[in-house]
This record gives C-alpha cells, sequence and structure tokens, in this order.
C-alpha cells in the first residue's frame, strides 16, 4: 500500500477536482493489473470440442475461468512446444454459457486439425472498455470541464414555478412519485447543468418511469435526439423492448449499437421485429451512420464510439442511464462525454445501494472505484437535499414486487423505512404464501449448525456441505407445495457453495432452480429464495458477506413471497444487519 501511494500521491488528496483525472486514470490502471494477474493463471491445456457452430472449452464449475468474457482474447498454441518459437493463434471468445466458453468455428477452423485436440491456451483480457474509459474521463473534461462532475448550488439555480403544459401519461399506471419525475426530466430546462437522479429500491418502476419519460420527450419535442445505456446487455434490451412496445417508434427510429459478440440471435422476438435489415448492415460506425436516428441504445461501453468518432458536440439532447448504481464513475462517463452543459438533459437511474461494480483489486476498491458516479452526487449538498428541491431528483418508495412484510425488512434495513409494499392481502403472492403448507410467514430461518470448508481452487471462497443439504431438502419441500423450479432461486455467496448445492440436486436426482451469487442474482426476482449464508468463523464474518450492506440488500430483496435463509444463527448474530433480521 505505501509503494502505491508512493506513485500514485493523487490518491492520498482524495477526489477533487484538481486530482480527477489522475486519481481515476490511477484507480484504472490498477484495477487492470489485477485483471492481468488473473488473467495470467489461467494458463491450461485442455481440447477444444466440436459442437455445432462452435469449437467449446469446457472448464470445471467452481474455478476462476468464470471470470471470462466475450471479447477477451484466448492463445492457443502446441502443448508441447516450451518456447516461443512458433507464434500462437490468436482468436477470440465468443460468448460464455455456464461452464463453457465458446469460440467461433471460422475463427478456429484452420487452427484445429482434429476434434478435440489439446492446445495450450493464455488468456488476455479485452482492453475495449478500460480503453474508452480512459478516453472518456480525458474527453469530457477537454470538452467540458471538471465542474460539472462537481455541482453545486452556485451554478443550478431551480425554480418552483409549476408546469404549464399538461401531461398525458401513457402509462396510466404511475404513482404520482413517478409522474412527478416525468415532469421534472421533460420540463425543467433550468438545471440541466446537472443530472436529474431517479433513484429507489428494487421494484419500485424505475426503468418503467424512464421509458415514460423517453416517450414524453419524443412527443413534446419532436427534434429531440435520445441516447439510452446501461452497464449490460440485458439491461438495454429490457428499455429497448418497454420503448418499442408503446407504438412511438418505427423502425428507422431506433438504432441499437451492440459490439461483435452479441448477435441478433440474442435479441428476444419483439427486438427481432422491430430491427431492420437496414440496421444490421451497419458495420463501421462513423458520424453519419450513428446520427441518422432519432433514439441511439446501447451498453456503456459500446458507445464508446461515440467518442472515439468525435460524435457533433451536444447532439444528443437527452441522455437516459439505467442501472447507473451498478457502473464506476468514469465509466459513466462514457455516453455522457458529448454533452452541452445547459441543454443536454441528463438522467441517471438506479439504486445506489445495492450491488455496484465488481472490482478485483483492493486498493481500487478502497479508494473508491467501485462506487458509482450517482452515489457520489447523492452525497453532495445540493442533492441530499433532494425532498426539499426535488427537481434534482426523485426517490420512488412504492414496491410493487414484494409482499408487505418482506419489504418493510429492507426497508427498515436499507432505507429508513422509506419504501411500502403496493400488494394487497387477495394479491397472487399473498395467496401463494397462503398455499405453502407448514409456513406462515415470509421469513423464514432455518438454523444449521454446519462448518465452513474453504474452497481449494479458488481464494476467499467457501462452501458448508451441511446447509447445502438442508438448502435441497427445501426445495424439494417447495416442490412437493407445488411450486416449480422457474418459482424458486437459491443465492449464496459463493461460488464453491453453489458448485456444492448443485452436487446435492444431483444426488437427488432432482431438477435444481436457478443457483447463484449474489451478483448473479441482482437484478432478478424469484417468489422463493433461499439464501445460504455459509459462513461459520466468527472472527472473519464481520468482513465477508455477512457484514456487506450493499450485498445483504440485493440478497434479502429478490423475494416476492418468501425469503428462507439457512444459517448458522451464532454467525447471524456477529452482524448489526443479520442480527436485525433475526428479531
Amino acid at each position: 500500500m505505501n509503494f502505491i501511494q508512493e506513485k500514485t500521491p493523487e490518491l492520498s488528496k482524495g477526489l477533487t477536482k484538481e486530482t480527477y483525472a489522475l486519481y481515476f486514470h490511477s484507480l484504472l490502471f490498477l484495477e487492470e493489473l489485477s485483471q492481468v494477474y488473473l488473467m495470467n493463471k489461467m494458463e491450461t491445456i485442455a481440447p477444444l470440442i466440436k459442437r455445432g457452430q462452435y469449437f467449446v472449452f469446457t472448464f470445471e464449475e467452481e474455478t476462476i475461468y468464470h471470470n471470462l468474457s466475450p471479447g477477451d482474447t484466448v492463445l492457443l498454441s502446441n502443448p508441447w512446444v516450451e518456447d516461443e518459437s512458433e507464434s500462437p493463434a490468436i482468436i477470440r471468445i465468443w460468448m460464455r454459457k455456464d461452464n463453457e466458453i465458446f469460440f467461433n468455428f471460422k475463427d478456429v477452423f484452420n487452427i484445429i486439425g482434429t476434434n478435440g485436440a489439446l492446445f495450450r491456451m493464455r488468456f488476455k483480457n479485452n482492453r475495449t472498455c478500460i480503453v474508452r474509459t480512459h478516453h472518456a474521463i480525458d474527453f469530457f473534461l477537454k470538452r467540458i470541464g471538471v465542474q460539472w462532475l462537481f455541482p453545486d448550488v452556485s451554478f443550478i439555480k431551480i425554480h418552483s414555478e409549476g408546469y404549464s403544459t399538461e401531461i398525458n401519461y401513457l402509462n396510466q399506471a404511475l404513482n404520482e412519485e413517478q409522474r412527478k419525475a416525468v415532469r421534472n426530466i421533460i420540463f425543467t430546462n433550468n438545471n440541466r447543468s446537472s443530472p436529474f437522479l431517479l433513484f429507489g429500491p428494487p421494484g419500485t418502476g424505475k426503468t418503467v418511469t424512464l421509458v415514460e419519460a423517453v416517450c414524453q420527450v419524443i412527443q413534446h419535442y419532436p427534434e429531440s435526439r435520445i441516447l439510452i445505456s446501461a452497464p449490460s446487455n440485458s439491461a438495454v434490451d429490457t428499455f429497448c423492448e418497454l420503448l418499442i412496445s408503446k407504438g412511438l417508434l418505427n423502425k428507422k427510429d431506433l438504432l441499437r449499437l451492440t459490439s461483435f459478440t452479441y448477435s441478433q440471435q440474442e435479441y428476444s422476438a419483439i427486438l427481432s421485429t422491430n430491427i431492420s435489415e437496414e440496421h444490421s448492415e451497419i458495420r463501421y460506425c462513423d458520424t453519419d451512420a450513428l446520427t441518422q436516428f432519432k433514439v441511439l441504445a446501447g451498453t456503456l461501453s459500446n458507445l464508446g464510439i461515440l467518442n472515439c468518432i468525435e460524435c457533433k458536440y451536444g447532439h444528443f439532447t437527452h441522455i437516459f442511464v439505467d442501472e447507473a448504481g451498478q457502473t464506476t464513475e468514469p465509466e459513466t462517463l462514457i455516453p455522457i462525454a458529448g454533452i452541452q452543459p445547459g441543454s443536454t438533459r441528463v438522467v441517471f437511474a438506479g439504486d445506489p445501494k445495492q450491488l455496484g461494480p465488481v472490482i478485483l483489486n483492493p486498493v481500487a476498491k478502497e479508494y473508491g472505484l467501485g462506487d458509482s458516479f450517482m452515489l457520489r452526487l447523492l452525497l453532495l449538498p445540493i442533492y441530499s437535499r433532494y425532498t426539499v428541491k426535488p427537481k434534482m431528483a426523485t426517490m420512488l418508495n412504492k414496491n410493487y414486487r414484494s409482499l408487505p412484510s418482506l419489504v418493510n425488512l429492507f426497508s427498515n434495513l436499507f432505507y429508513n423505512d422509506n419504501v411500502v409494499s403496493t400488494l394487497s392481502e387477495d394479491s397472487r403472492e399473498a395467496q401463494l404464501l397462503n398455499n405453502i403448507q407448514k409456513v406462515s410467514s415470509s421469513l423464514v430461518v432455518v438454523k444449521v449448525n454446519g462448518q465452513e470448508v474453504p474452497s481449494n481452487c479458488e481464494r476467499n471462497s467457501y462452501g458448508n456441505l451441511m446447509e447445502a443439504a438442508r438448502v435441497s431438502i427445501i426445495v424439494t419441500d417447495l416442490y412437493k407445495a407445488g411450486l416449480t423450479s422457474l418459482q424458486i432461486g437459491v443465492i449464496t455467496p459463493y461460488t464453491f457453495q453453489v458448485k456444492c448445492i448443485n452436487e446435492c440436486f444431483s444426488m437427488l436426482q432432482v431438477e435444481p432452480p436457478k443457483i447463484g451469487t449474489v451478483e448473479e442474482f441482482q437484478g432478478s426476482e424469484r417468489d422463493v429464495i433461499v439464501l445460504s449464508l455459509v459462513r461459520t468463523n466468527h472472527d472473519e464474518c464481520r468482513l465477508s458477506f455477512i457484514g456487506d450492506a450493499r450485498r445483504s440488500n440485493v440478497a434479502l430483496s429478490r423475494a416476492k413471497v418468501m425469503n428462507v435463509i439457512v444459517a448458522k444463527e451464532t454467525t447471524l448474530r456477529q452482524s448489526n444487519i443479520w442480527e436485525r433480521v433475526l428479531r
């Protein structure tokens, strides 16, 4: 740590207007070093098996290969040649599903002589996103300046007058807070020098509200040009599907910008039928190709192409970033680096109290790379008084997903009791809870006196065989009560425990529900969630998942009907959060 602070003194000065560029450049370089180190550990000798149009590399379920992503590079070479005399073949990962890596047949056909041939594999991380993030920092500061990143009352004036234009809401089910947010987004022109923040817990309708805002912008400002972004392809697709379903756009109005690894086969039916053949022919992006559309949508990283081709300054009148709490601050700069302060309306939506981005480097994490831009803004005085100045931000507090008892729990733990459930006693969720035999509560704690076991393959990963066995029995009982695997989810903090639980289902010859880590379940929901917390070492628990408020929040807010917590009671009582759950 002392060495790093010596080489990067700007970190010890903290994040300020003066240190902004060097601060985040340094953190990004540290994070990339950890990525490179992880990739170097993955070197292996393994066969490639042909399957349809792909060659497939299969790895053990609970290994570091889960960190690989489409676009990462693989260097293939002869496993029996130790020197570097032969240049390796360089190919890219096309996709990853579960414990399998897929390579495009066309890329590998001329390299592989025999199906199942062994290769030495070395892995290199895809630098596209991190390069575009570095570029966005410099591009933003050059074009716009650092002041926009530190808004204060000295240059933002909020007027209290009402709205002179009536809004005909397409979605009549919006509540008053959602409608207020839409009005503030489309009609408040005098605070465009700073982003508008729409935030709230899971299930409160943030994306639905954003979609309504986009529709109203299209209707009230026919000449508007809109940019839509989110950290993940799935989030962008969901947004586009909802937007298309409103019927305001034709095929030539919307361009869905994707990377080469995201094939049209992955589009949903509604996206496929609304993407024209003409759009699919855009292979290489230039300013004319991208700016002819009214709405442009893509992930944060993919939209970095706009900065590379130096899209016209202020071209987009409105920029919407969904799930803004799940990405780093410098990555959030990618889609907004071309704004014109005072003219471009920027809107961030998300929940900073849920999981942020995954950061490998502990130093980068300690210095805030894992905190979103949205979170930092909400801590500023101008946003912390959002209840007094609602035209700067709106919190949505009505949950449409979960039963009142579940909402009351995470509302009390993480949201100062500001969240309320809208579900009634005769809702589908309430009836389902009544139908589950032997259960009278939406929160069940199953006390198991198991023992944690560290993984042999992955650092800081643990399993608990007794908890895994109990989870499989609980899920089997839920099946007997009439639930299906699609209604149940099993969440655990560790990939090793995911493997242990899957093995229990295999031994029972029972179909497993979705079993995954907390990160894999963010953005998902199930009727019943079974939580296996694994840890039993009291001394380390405060540093683990049990002591992490944001991860605990995600775990406790996925269920619509019932949470079943499987854990050692004395371990839970080591955490202020989970001790309150037991009350």
